[in-house]
């Protein structure tokens, strides 16, 4: 399966970043849906399904425009129900076939995004396996 650069999944997505390199999230023109980019390394993995912290405060607080912009996306994805997701591997290369169909919600001052068992009635769900978290591991050390 080819892998696609992150610009290019989400252009394949029909998603206009407004800044090209930095941005992990926008919204899809023909549709208006939210569409979210994770790092694989930053799922957490339970009985109950997957989930993924989207956004916090002082969350790569360098960037202020794309956390702004990422602020205003879990938002509105939380407004809305939920978010398509993009899976980011290790190297900042996502697998264009693999969308993930996110429950997000705001928790105390977080969004968060879950998808699997826990949101098994209304959305998808995602299998991380153990070597992909080894390699993400490996890129964290």
């Amino acid at each position: 399966m080819p892998l696609f650069s992150i610009g290019e999944a989400f252009r394949a997505q029909g998603v206009p970043l407004k800044y090209p390199v930095r941005s992990r999230s926008g919204i899809r023109s023909d549709d208006g849906a939210v569409v979210i980019a994770i790092e694989e390394c930053d799922v957490h993995v339970s009985a109950d399904g997957f989930r993924c912290r989207l956004w916090g405060p002082g969350v790569d607080s360098s960037d202020w425009p794309t956390m702004k912009e990422r602020l205003e996306h879990c938002r509105l994805a939380a407004q809305h129900g939920g978010a398509d997701g993009l899976l980011i591997k290790a190297g900042l290369a996502v697998e264009p076939d693999v969308l993930l169909t996110l429950y997000v919600e705001r928790r105390g001052s977080e969004y968060w995004a879950s998808w699997g068992s826990t949101a098994r009635g209304q959305h998808g769900a995602y299998h991380v396996s153990a070597e992909q978290y080894s390699s993400c591991a490996a890129l964290a050390a």
